[in-house]
């Protein structure tokens, strides 16, 4: 076998394993290179390719023996556009959907410096040596190198390489933007698995959409090229790159708490979830953040699978549960220490990352107070320092101001606007406070278990439509009778009240008030609220959650906290 295919979890790593001829390609190792990175396309659950040679050697070009031998030249001359398709060096004609880094040490020359060309993005140790060198075998370059290297490096640079044939040092490779990576010698491949790995862990079509795009404009006039790139980048933005759930399914037994729920949320979006007692939200996002395993249907949250990569997803979240769950006798400061520390926030950039959080959250002249002194709405300001301090993508909030006054709920709305304005971040929440939901681009409402609306704020109000009227009186049930009689409009019995929809309020209240026979103690009017809505869509009117959801969420908190340990 000259041709090795490792998996790392979303990174693979191919290897050309010929070293005793420098990792020259023959016909054979073409086939499988070509094999391997159509595998590595195809396959879901794979983000970023290494592409490295065994043996101290990336790739000496094309196996000129196999040639002389005068065996396999068809595939050699096969024309681009052929029905076999592949390039001489086996993937070099392939355009793939996913980045490939080359790690190279020792020689990428001829084929092998076409193969490097081909990649995303070249990581070389300092004794590799990069050149067209088949120069002097009379040999033209057939594989890419002469559109790609000018591409890379520019005309005059590449002319100088193409003409010459001489060899380039890494060094010399490194300044004229040949290679992006260098390093000491010998270091190549996990230099280039460092980076890979980092690259997985950015939203993948996002980062896929701008690939395309870059690749793309060579093809197109300016204008054509920007539309295309906006285009794409909208469909991204569309797609719900942050938060993505199909079929979504939690079963206790008999008893289906979430039924095939479905929903995306946009990059940078603050999605509201709103449901009453038992509706299944926090079984939801119980599962959106690892918490469950769902019975069936798919997640995937910043990209990443829910259940095939729960440790990833765990990374890439922050959680502020509805309990507070802050140390008391710390400071604000050794809170944000202790958290940074659980989650391996690297040491040399920890104080930098907590000032930062204290002076977005406005606490720094709080930070080395105990918490015990501070009020609520400084608490809840800390826990979602807390919850951001590891720069996660995706922020998760249950009932984020729940039993703060007004006025520090307002003040909490600021700093998560501010905060989603300055980092982009998605904010991902639960509330049971209608007003607060106004703050959020789109609301989902969940009933028994299934997603029963979702829209902005705006939409969902006009499901109710006009204007919304209540009532009180002594002889509410003569009065709803006789409405309904009389006047057309079914009334609704909430609280003690007659609640009625009609299209134009301002004309239906003076004929109410004149033409009722029954005595009106007070009236209402106003505009549909979310209120409305929850109660038009549910038949309930919203309500706290009891006890036996607090405690479900508390021991969810208690298994988050116990996996970070």
């Amino acid at each position: 076998m000259t041709v090795h295919y490792d998996v790392d979890r979303a990174v693979v790593t191919v290897t050309i394993d010929r070293p005793a001829a420098r990792n020259a390609v023959d016909s054979a190792t073409a086939a499988d290179l070509a094999v391997c990175f159509k595998r590595f396309d195809k396959d879901k659950e794979l983000s970023v390719a290494i592409l490295t040679g065994a043996g101290g050697n990336f790739c000496a070009g094309y196996d000129l023996k196999e040639i002389a031998a005068g065996r396999n030249r068809r595939r050699l001359i096969s024309a681009p556009g052929s029905r076999r398709g592949d390039g001489p060096m086996g993937p070099t004609r392939m355009q793939l959907s996913k980045p490939v880094i080359a790690a190279i040490e020792g020689y990428a020359v001829a084929g092998g410096l076409e193969l490097a060309l081909w990649c995303d993005l070249r990581v070389a140790g300092r004794t590799a040596t990069f050149g067209v060198f088949n120069r002097r075998f009379g040999v033209p370059l057939i594989d890419g190198g002469t559109i790609r290297l000018p591409r890379l490096v520019g005309q005059g640079r590449a002319l100088d390489l193409i003409l010459t044939g001489r060899p380039v040092p890494a060094v010399e490779a490194f300044q004229i933007g040949l290679v992006e990576r260098l390093v000491p010698a010998g270091e190549a491949l996990a230099e280039a698995q460092g980076l890979a790995r980092s690259l997985t862990e950015f939203p993948q079509r996002a980062m896929r959409a701008d690939r395309r795009s870059a690749f793309g404009q060579w093809s197109l006039g300016l204008s054509e090229a920007i539309n295309t790139e906006y285009r794409g980048g909208v469909r991204v933005i569309a797609s719900g790159e942050s938060i993505e759930a199909k079929g979504l399914v939690k079963k206790y037994g008999e008893l289906e708490a979430v039924r095939g729920i479905d929903l995306q949320v946009a990059p940078g979006e603050i999605f509201g979830f709103l449901g009453p007692n038992g509706a299944g939200k926090s079984t939801t996002i119980s599962m959106l953040c690892t918490l469950l395993s769902p019975t069936a249907g798919t997640a995937r949250v910043a990209g990443i699978d829910v259940v095939h990569d729960p440790a990833r997803v765990r990374q890439k979240i922050g959680l502020v549960f509805q309990d507070p769950s802050l140390d008391d006798q710390l400071t604000g400061r050794e809170n944000l220490e202790f958290h940074a520390f659980i989650y391996s926030v690297p040491a040399e950039v920890r104080r930098a990352r907590i000032d930062q959080m204290l002076e977005l959250l406005q606490l720094t002249d709080r930070a080395s107070s105990q918490v015990r002194t501070y009020s609520g709405g400084m608490k809840r300001r800390l826990e979602i320092a807390r919850g951001m301090l590891h720069e996660p993508q995706i922020l998760f909030l249950d009932e984020p101001t729940l039993g703060l006054d007004p006025q520090t709920r307002r003040n909490i709305w600021t700093h998560l606007n501010d905060l989603r304005s300055r980092t982009g971040i998605t904010i991902f929440m639960t509330t049971h406070y209608m007003d607060e939901a106004e703050y959020c681009d789109r609301i989902a409402i969940i009933d028994r278990g299934q997603i029963v609306a979702l829209g902005t704020p705006d939409q969902l109000k006009a499901m109710v439509g006009g204007d919304v009227v209540t009532m009180t009186s002594t002889q509410l049930d003569a009065a709803a009778e006789e409405i309904e009689k009389s006047f057309r409009v079914t009334p609704t019995r909430v609280d003690g009240t007659l609640r009625m929809e009609v299209p134009d309020g301002k004309k239906f209240v003076p004929r109410l008030v004149r033409e009722l026979t029954v005595p009106v103690d007070t009236i209402s009017l106003r505009r549909p609220s979310l209120d409305d809505v929850f109660l038009k869509l549910t038949g309930r009117a919203i309500r706290d959650e009891e006890a036996g959801d607090r405690d479900r969420m508390r021991q969810m908190a208690s298994r988050w906290m116990g996996r970070r340990r």
